[in-house]
């Protein structure tokens, strides 16, 4: 019998290869940024890697909570789960809960979009990350500001870097719970009765399980009483408008390295935008804009001037 590949191209075969190479090789890069980020004050593939899932996305936006918990540095667990286990305990040992409140959140498709980004910034940066000083113009005149932040816009290696959520404007306002529960019923599958029957889909599987291993046959089949009780929630789709959030997808990634010690750049943050490829040295988050970068910069605030036109960083 002939397998799958068999019915593929050469060119086809050739593609599968490079992109499942890509993701080995990038899968060691995604566990030492994730590594990295532990304990730190960044939050990068913790918050915003390909392994937190649109359900912690969702939940961040609808509770605040973040992918990364204390109990889940890695932002890899049931998103609902922690939740429901953390709002269970009493109040003083529910411990710290970490909170981003965004009305837009996302992740990365897949690991080799992370480290191609994130390298391929890097590159871009290395420039600006040998000097500290960056000349702005506004209308007030130039000035030379400082900066630690380095924030930069590239394309990742395909059409589609990740998928962002976003409110919809003049969405009906739904309360945290509501929220919560509409995405932990469709995760569930939960089905409602159709005719109002106030015995759930789930009590009712109890009885035909009893029918069945009674070998006691019933009136109505397993399949006719599933008819009885359709889906809350038949796709993601469903969800989202029920949240009143609408999906974007991805084409860039924006990456900030921020600047620890001298010379000690690190990614501070990474996450799927749609805009254009555009470098700016920042002096913080939030930036402290004091105008548009000449492309002039310094290492000391006195020493020697350095052009680095902002086109060539693109």
């Amino acid at each position: 019998m002939p397998s799958v590949l068999d019915r593929l191209s050469e060119q086809e075969r050739q593609k599968i290869s490079r992109l499942f190479s890509a993701k080995a090789r990038a899968l060691p890069h995604h566990q030492q940024q994730v590594a990295a980020e532990r304990g730190n004050p960044t939050h990068t593939l913790t918050r915003h890697g390909y392994q937190t899932g649109w359900e912690s996305q969702l939940m961040r936006l609808v509770t605040g909570r973040t992918p990364d918990q204390p109990e889940d540095e890695d932002g890899v667990r049931d998103a609902v789960q922690k939740f429901r286990t953390k709002e269970a305990l009493p109040r003083r040992e529910q411990g710290k809960t970490n909170y981003a409140p965004a009305d837009s959140v996302g992740a990365f498709l897949s690991p080799e979009v992370e480290a191609f980004a994130i390298n391929r910034a890097r590159g871009k940066a290395r420039p600006l990350m040998a000097h500290s000083w960056a000349q702005t113009s506004s209308r007030a005149g130039t000035v030379w500001t400082p900066y630690d932040y380095i924030d930069m816009v590239v394309s990742g290696p395909h059409a589609l870097s990740g998928v962002s959520f976003s409110r919809m404007k003049n969405a009906p306002k739904l309360t945290q719970e509501e929220s919560v529960q509409a995405i932990e019923d469709f995760i569930n599958q939960k089905r409602l009765s159709k005719s109002g029957d106030p015995q759930s889909w789930d009590d009712k599987r109890v009885i035909l399980n009893a029918m069945e291993n009674a070998d006691v046959s019933g009136q109505y089949s397993r399949s006719a009483y599933r008819k009885d009780y359709a889906l809350r929630f038949p796709n993601l789709a469903d969800l989202l408008a029920f949240l009143g959030v609408r999906a974007l997808w991805m084409r860039n990634v924006n990456v900030v390295f921020r600047k620890f010690a001298a010379n000690d750049w690190r990614v501070h943050t990474a996450y799927c935008v749609d805009c254009t490829e555009v470098p700016s040295p920042t002096r913080g988050t939030p930036a402290v804009k004091t105008g548009k970068w000449t492309g002039r910069l310094r290492s000391v605030k006195d020493g020697p001037e350095t052009m680095l036109p902002p086109e060539w960083l693109s």
